[in-house]
C-alpha cells in the first residue's frame, strides 16, 4: 500500500489557492497543522482545585484543524474542596488562544448536558476562551442579563456537565 504524504519542511503544508473564492479578506489557504490526542483538566477558583471524580474523568479529547482547536472534555466532580469564590475557570487547554484584542481571538460555546448545578431557573452554563489564554472561564448566561462569572456555589461537589469550546490558536 501507499504510505502517508509527509510534508517534511516548517511551514509548508497543502495549498489550497487554487480554489480561492472568498468575498471576504483572505489571509491564507494553506493547511499546514492537524493534530489530536487528550488534555487534563483541573476546576479551579485560580488559586484552589477541585476534586475530578477517578477513573478517567480528568482527560478531555481535544482535534485541533489548521488555526482551530476543538476540545471537549466530560467534566465530573466529586468534591470542590475549598475552592470558591465567582470565577470558576477549567484550565489546562492543549494549546493557548489566540493572542490580540479583536473579536476573531476569543470565543465561546454552550454546554451539551448539565446536572448538579445550582443555577436560576432559565440560567444555562456557557463557557468563555479569552485572548492569549489556556483556559476557559464557565459563565453562567441568563436572556435579561447576559454573562456573569459563575460561583463554586453554583456547582456542587458532585457537579456533571459536558463542556466543548472552539477556539482560535
Amino acid at each position: 500500500g501507499i504510505g502517508n504524504l509527509v510534508i517534511g519542511t516548517s511551514g509548508k503544508g497543502i495549498d489550497f489557492s487554487a480554489t480561492g473564492n472568498s468575498s471576504g479578506s483572505m489571509d491564507n489557504e494553506l493547511f499546514d497543522d492537524y493534530e489530536e490526542g487528550t488534555w487534563n483538566w483541573t476546576l479551579t477558583d485560580g488559586t484552589h482545585n477541585a476534586t475530578a471524580t477517578a477513573g478517567g474523568w480528568g482527560t478531555g479529547y481535544y482535534r485541533k484543524i489548521g488555526g482551530l482547536a476543538y476540545v471537549t472534555a466530560y467534566i465530573r466532580i466529586s468534591t470542590l474542596g475549598s475552592a470558591s469564590g465567582a470565577s470558576m475557570e477549567i484550565t489546562g487547554l492543549p494549546f493557548t488562544s489566540l493572542s490580540g484584542n479583536t473579536i476573531g481571538t476569543a470565543s465561546g460555546f454552550a454546554c451539551g448536558r448539565a446536572t448538579n448545578l445550582d443555577y436560576n431557573a432559565g440560567n444555562v452554563l456557557g463557557f468563555q476562551v479569552g485572548a492569549g489564554v489556556s483556559e476557559v472561564s464557565l459563565r453562567e448566561w441568563n436572556d435579561t442579563g447576559g454573562t456573569t462569572s459563575s460561583s463554586a456555589s453554583s456547582l456542587s461537589g458532585d457537579a456533571i456537565f459536558i463542556m466543548t469550546v472552539i477556539y482560535p490558536t
